[in-house]
């Protein structure tokens, strides 16, 4: 799948909302064709990079967002907020 090479590339440089972003519609994917377990795998790991995010000091983000980020993950605030 596209998105596990997106999300790895993503994992490498350093781009960890990103690669949230990559495993959220990873997840989103799994679910439309119904694979539970594994769309139930990305979002959790979505979710988790999610928290770290929120938890971490604004400027320590500024490194871990590609340009366009805030374009892709209007849906990752929920995630953030429960």
């Amino acid at each position: 799948m596209q998105f596990q090479k997106a999300e790895e590339a993503s994992r490498l440089a350093g781009l960890e909302l990103d690669r949230a972003y990559w495993l959220l519609s990873a997840a989103t994917v799994e679910f439309d064709l119904g694979n539970m377990q594994a769309a139930e795998t990305h979002m959790t790991g979505a979710l988790k990079l999610a928290e770290q995010l929120r938890d971490s000091p604004p400027s320590a983000n500024v490194t871990k967002i590609s340009p366009c980020s805030h374009f892709r993950t209007a849906s990752l605030p929920g995630l953030m907020n429960g």
